[in-house]
């Protein structure tokens, strides 16, 4: 092998190692460092009152917008739970039963004259384009009791 071949194989192959460097960082970053996990055994989440359809016009007026609010430990969001169902208002208290990774979600409903005409997709925590700062929850579990109590020295 000529001189000039072993130094472009040598330069072929740190360009590689360069670029796949910036691909593992740039995937790191985003599954590793996007949100903020808050750690909590209960909270209270809030979202902005849904007034346009999906097209971006304004709802007509008459027409009631309920929510839907999910909890998930499926970091997929395959599977989830509903906390609350068919909600008026903007806030949920959520309590989170195991020690673990949760994200929530949220989403709307459109109903006229009492009849269920329409459902957005489901907003999650974790999506930037739902959350200002895409976040969720860890709980930790508590120690066992303290047992064995005893006087010593005596």
């Amino acid at each position: 092998m000529t001189q000039r071949r072993v130094w472009s194989y040598g330069l072929a192959f740190i360009t590689c190692l360069v670029i796949w460097t910036l691909v593992f960082w740039a995937v790191w970053t985003t599954l590793a460092g996007a949100q903020t996990w808050h750690p909590a055994n209960q909270a209270t989440v809030g979202w902005d009152q849904v007034t346009t359809m999906d097209n971006g016009q304004p709802l007509p007026a008459g027409d009631v917008v309920k929510y839907t609010v999910y909890l998930t430990q499926d970091m997929s969001k395959v599977t989830y739970d509903i906390v609350a169902e068919d909600i008026e208002v903007t806030q949920q208290i959520l309590t989170f039963t195991s020690e673990g990774r949760y994200l929530w979600g949220a989403s709307a409903s459109r109903w006229v004259d009492g009849e269920l005409v329409g459902m957005s997709a489901i907003s999650w925590s974790d999506d930037p384009e739902a959350a200002e700062v895409p976040f969720g929850f860890v709980r930790f579990g508590a120690p066992a009791d303290v047992r064995g109590l005893k006087l010593l020295g005596q």
